[in-house]
């Protein structure tokens, strides 16, 4: 198994949108879905292929992004760190002036102690909380046509009291994920794909001022092994 490297900053805001929106609020997700890096890779793949709206008839596109690969999650790169963050498991508690932290796997709850949330990094035995900054961006919905467009600009506000909210990733920010496969499946795949950068544009409004991420490829490497040592025990945490 191998993996490939994707890295993604956020070159204006982003919307994601999450599953639970009301009619006047659009939340977004935290992080770049495995699914919406195969679908960054999958139209850049159409694009550099030339396979217009036959992409589903080509064998090796459906081989690569249906059979032979894996899309990981694009998780938050932490500031701190410098490194690509994890969702914090609910067993991790800290108290309220962040000094202790303890695992409910190993030992009982303790007073002013509250759950971890979120994403955070790890180093040199330290964790380090992961902060996404996002912004609330409110929007009036306009009649386009007509004398009551004239009359709502004027007015700076919806006649029909169409008042809408969107949550957005704030710009610059950077999120990494991965694709899992084969050697000759990832080489085959970054052949296609020619540039290890480009300009994309992902979720909700993509086209007007919402959308814009910078893509870099890393390069094709083995997937790192948790190395084994001696006394120490792993907790799978689902």
């Amino acid at each position: 198994m191998r993996q490939l490297t994707i890295k993604l900053k956020t070159v204006s805001p982003v919307i994601l949108s999450t599953k639970g929106n009301t009619d006047v609020m659009t939340a977004t997700y935290d992080y770049f879905s495995g699914n919406i890096l195969r679908g960054i890779l999958a139209g850049r793949y159409i694009e550099k292929a030339g396979l217009g709206k036959k992409a589903h008839e080509d064998e090796d596109f459906v081989e690569l992004f249906f059979q032979k690969l894996r899309f990981v999650d694009a998780y938050p790169v932490n500031k701190t760190t410098g490194c690509r963050s994890l969702v914090m498991p609910l067993s991790l508690q800290k108290i309220k002036d962040g000094t202790s932290i303890i695992d409910l796997l190993r030992q009982d709850s303790e007073a002013n102690y509250k759950s971890l949330r979120g994403f955070g990094s790890i180093s040199q035995g330290k964790i380090y909380a992961t902060e996404i900054k996002k912004n609330i961006t409110l929007h009036m919905s306009r009649n386009d046509s007509g004398s009551q467009d004239s009359r709502e600009r004027l007015a700076g506000r919806s006649l029909n009291g169409g008042i809408y909210n969107y949550e957005s990733i704030d710009a610059g920010q950077s999120f990494e994920g991965y694709v899992f496969g084969s050697q000759e499946a990832l080489e085959k795949l970054v052949a296609v794909l020619q540039e290890k950068s480009w300009l994309a544009h992902v979720g909700r409004s993509q086209y007007t001022q919402y959308g814009s991420c910078s893509i870099q490829l890393g390069e094709v490497e083995d997937v790192p092994v948790m190395p084994r040592e001696a006394g120490r025990s792993v907790c799978l945490r689902l």
